[in-house]
């Protein structure tokens, strides 16, 4: 029987000590087949009968005391937004058509599982594709996402996803996200565990997994050929249209968009926010804005902090 918390409000938000699954305590014979709420907590159990499916959201995994929970909470973003002239619709079209592809999956006797990596510097956009893809799985499949940031989330889902969760959740659309693979392997020791979850005896179906990465050049040729990373996307920094779509969205005044356009030529989407955030909200000028981001490290603000921590 799984051991129960009286109260989740000390618990850490990332938990590293390892110990062992809940499938490990219990006989073969009786597999988990409903779920407890603690909370925001969901407890995988064989008798006791609270959920007999996740609520439709976004999951970490967590170790807490003696057993691995499935902590159901939220991503925080901005307004989201999909662009007419960009990758994103590209990548939706291709989710969407996997999803609705299962059937012919099944036909062919071909696990129904996918790999995506998106690439890319940070801030070009990475995160809002995926925000867009959960809160579609969410909304309209009432699907599962899960989410694993570090090497203990990972470590709990890879465990828990095929033995225990996959037992319950017989047949929901699942998306697993893996931010950051990169520095994932590296925490791993390797990418062996990441490639047993991609394709063997811990892969399951009806299943995207969308891996992230700003530098994939230690990325191995395993972990990068097919039926692992099915396909890779290097998201680039907007263009001069999505540009142009973007301010037109965050309504900056129509007389200096065609300006803004031309000067933030290179910008990343993260660059664009804060362009928006010292106009719009901050009430600066176009000129002091985009001199401050194209060279932060030279101006006289920067300077004068730097000399004061260092005591200059």
């Amino acid at each position: 029987m799984a051991s129960f918390l009286t109260d989740f409000t000390d618990a850490p938000d990332i938990i590293i000590p390892l110990g062992p699954s809940l499938s490990d305590t219990q006989e073969d014979t009786e597999p988990c087949t409903l779920w407890i709420q603690e909370k925001d907590y969901f407890i995988p159990d064989i008798s006791i009968k609270i959920h007999d499916q996740l609520p439709s959201g976004v999951y970490r995994m967590e170790f807490v005391e003696r057993d691995w929970r499935a902590h159901k909470t939220s991503i925080n973003t901005d307004e989201l937004y999909a662009f007419s002239n960009n990758c994103t619709s590209t990548i939706i079209d291709e989710v969407n058509t996997f999803w609705d592809k299962k059937e012919i999956y099944q036909q062919f006797k071909i696990a129904h599982k996918r790999g995506i990596l998106l690439c890319g510097a940070p801030g070009c956009g990475k995160t809002s594709i995926i925000q867009l893809l959960v809160k579609q799985i969410v909304d309209e499949q009432k699907g599962l996402v899960f989410m694993a940031s570090n090497q203990s989330e990972f470590v709990g889902l890879n465990q828990m996803l095929s033995a225990t969760v996959r037992q319950i959740e017989k047949d929901r659309p699942i998306i697993t996200i893996i931010e950051d693979v990169d520095q994932l392997i590296n925490s791993l020791g390797g990418d062996a565990q990441i490639l047993d979850f991609l394709d063997g005896s811990n892969s399951i179906e009806n299943h995207l997994v969308i891996l992230t990465s700003n530098n994939t050049t230690s990325l191995s040729e395993a972990l990068l050929r097919p039926s692992r990373i099915d396909l890779i996307y290097e998201i680039p920094n907007p263009t001069a249209d999505v540009r142009r779509e973007y301010f037109g969205k965050k309504e900056i005044d129509p007389e200096i968009i065609t300006d803004l356009v031309k000067q933030t030529d290179g910008f990343s989407f993260a660059e664009l926010k804060e362009v928006f955030i010292a106009i719009k909200v901050l009430g600066k000028t176009v000129a002091e804005t985009i001199k401050r981001i194209k060279d932060p490290f030279t101006s006289k603000d920067y300077l004068r902090k730097t000399k004061k921590i260092q005591g200059i």
